[in-house]
């Protein structure tokens, strides 16, 4: 009981490091498959597709098919998911600040993420994480919510703000007290480069 009790604290001292910038707790949840649209086609179809309406609205145009191809979920797609969330967060809250060289290094959210649920079982794997280090000009919510929808395999997303941080690192970590460490895989920490911002 000793090691599973250190076992959590040591994973509530490494998240707590970053405990100034938390501000929201997530709840991921991916589609188990999705179709993928041929951008580049759909987008040249598209036109035609316009004109022909516009120009011949007298014909019954049939519904256009789709081309593309069904992907389903696995660790890559997750992974990648997550990523590009980051990428569409970190763009939404600091705009073109995330990319000159003098603020990119700040000008990043915080990110944690950690694991449950498995991609090749029948319930849609899910991903707990934490969220913070934004901008007091944005709402911080409905950023959140446009850079998951913006992805591919974002489903449903809960977006709650953190009152009580040591209550919420308790809470995503008994699991390891229980003694089912292996449900518990910190999966990520991303966050700007704090001795930049300490001097900003």
């Amino acid at each position: 009981m000793r090691n599973k009790i250190g076992l959590q604290q040591g994973y509530i001292d490494l998240m707590k490091e970053h405990s100034s910038w938390m501000k929201y707790a997530i709840t991921f949840t991916f589609k188990s498959s999705v179709f993928i649209e041929n951008k580049d086609y759909t987008s040249k179809e598209n036109s035609i597709w316009t004109d022909l309406q516009r120009k011949m609205p007298m014909y019954k145009w049939q519904q256009k098919e789709r081309i593309g191809h069904t992907a389903y979920l696995n660790d890559e797609s997750i992974d990648k998911t997550i990523d590009y969330f980051y990428a569409r967060l970190t763009h939404r809250a600091y705009g073109k600040d995330s990319y000159r060289t003098s603020t990119r290094d700040y000008s990043r959210p915080l990110l944690i993420t950690t694991k449950e649920g498995g991609a090749n079982t029948n319930k849609r794997s899910h991903i707990h994480g934490v969220i913070g280090h934004l901008p007091d000009t944005v709402n911080g919510r409905d950023i959140i919510d446009y850079a998951w929808n913006d992805t591919d395999f974002g489903g449903s997303i809960k977006v709650k703000r953190i009152y009580d941080i040591d209550g919420w690192l308790e809470y995503i970590t008994k699991e390891v007290k229980s003694g089912n460490d292996t449900t518990l895989q910190i999966d990520r920490i991303k966050k700007p480069n704090t001795y930049i911002h300490t001097l900003a």
